[in-house]
């Protein structure tokens, strides 16, 4: 293996030594958590503030907390790892298309049961990524992170403090410029735009450089970052206790980036310091299959909503509207559940297939081959 492919062991001997940190999948389920029980609030809204306010505070860590989640995953799993271009190349092809099904899924269901466009020119709208539906663009940012990391995994172990610093001041000035993206709407996924709602890389790529670096210390408290956090945060309460109001939220402002920091980096120090109960360890369950869980939630959702909108629109007020938010959470929690254990046992179902027939195949060709040799021997 070339030099320039291996990271340094000062970098990476923590990392090779637990490469699965079961903390990033209970960080991952308390937003799936969130994410769901926020989508449920918007789709069926109380009109309450406690409701409103809830759903803002969501949309505000959601996507922040999983670039945050994604750099760190990112960073052991495929940029400060030890591993050839070739096979790189093929993992994140996997994820990007395993992203990428995932977000014509939900942006499918989305279609037909919300926006009830149920035509062929809708659906190829959406396949060629000139139709980003909405509840589904999120997914189709993350899809798009794979490529990236290709690009960047030569400069991934200069990363320090320094680099982080200035990648951070970088991305947050790239919330202030604004593309048409009518003529290619995928490009709003990169730099955002004004043909859809997006959640852009490039805004919210500082809450992946900080996972990314923060993976590489020993050290839970890092408190530069925590000082940047806590500012970059007070700066948004001292803006809504000002104006009464959020910040721009589509396209993402600067503030509103910021706002989210310290939220995010206290969900990652309490997620690595929290103990494991069995409550803990079902979430982490959830996290570590985050991707299922937020796809089947949302089309369960999106169907749910399409039944309301059917019988004449949701009607429920008072404390049944918590009992029915409770319900619909329920559903898409046991129904994703139910699908992740059937893929599972798909999965393992065609892989006993494939070693079954890999076996026979060779016993045959051994066989044959004793035949052969015998043949020759007489």
């Amino acid at each position: 293996m070339s030099q320039d492919l291996q990271p340094t062991l000062k970098n990476t001997s923590a990392l090779q030594a637990n490469s699965h940190d079961t903390s990033l999948d209970l960080f991952k389920g308390v937003l799936v958590g969130g994410m769901v029980a926020a989508h449920i609030v918007q789709f069926f809204p109380s009109g309450g503030t406690v409701s409103e306010s809830f759903s803002a505070y969501i949309n505000l860590i959601t996507f922040s907390g999983f670039m945050f989640v994604f750099g760190c995953t990112c960073s052991i799993a495929y940029l400060f790892k030890r591993i050839s271009y070739s096979l790189l190349a093929k993992k994140l092809l996997k994820g990007f298309v395993r992203t990428i099904i995932a977000f014509y899924v939900s942006g499918i269901a989305f279609t037909i049961l919300v926006a009830e466009r149920w035509s062929a020119t809708s659906i190829i709208e959406i396949l060629t990524l000139q139709n980003i539906p909405g509840y589904s663009e999120f997914l189709l940012s993350f899809a798009f992170i794979f490529p990236l990391l290709f690009v960047m995994k030569p400069f991934a172990e200069k990363l320090n403090g320094v680099i982080c610093a200035i990648v951070v001041v970088l991305s947050l000035l790239s919330c202030n410029l604004q593309f048409d993206t009518h003529f290619l709407p995928v490009l709003g996924v990169f730099f955002g735009g004004n043909a859809f709602f997006c959640f852009p890389i490039i805004s919210y790529f500082s809450y992946f450089v900080v996972g990314a670096y923060l993976s590489k210390k020993k050290t839970s408290l890092n408190r530069i970052v925590l000082v940047f956090a806590a500012v970059g945060s007070m700066m948004l309460l001292a803006y809504v206790w000002r104006t009464g109001g959020m910040p721009t939220r589509f396209p993402p402002s600067a503030l509103w980036v910021m706002g989210g920091y310290l939220f995010v980096y206290a969900y990652w120090l309490m997620c690595r310091n929290v103990k494991r109960w069995k409550l803990i360890k079902m979430i982490e369950a959830v996290g570590s299959k985050s991707l299922q869980y937020l796809v089947v939630s949302n089309v369960v959702i999106f169907s749910v909503f399409q039944v309301c909108s059917q019988a004449g629109g949701f009607d429920v007020s008072g404390a049944m509207t918590l009992v029915f938010w409770l319900a619909v959470f329920a559903v898409c929690i046991v129904c994703s559940f139910a699908f992740v254990r059937s893929w599972e046992r798909l999965r393992m179902t065609m892989r006993r297939g494939i070693g079954r027939k890999e076996r026979k195949g060779s016993h045959e060709q051994s066989v044959a081959e004793e035949a052969q040799s015998s043949g020759m021997e007489g």
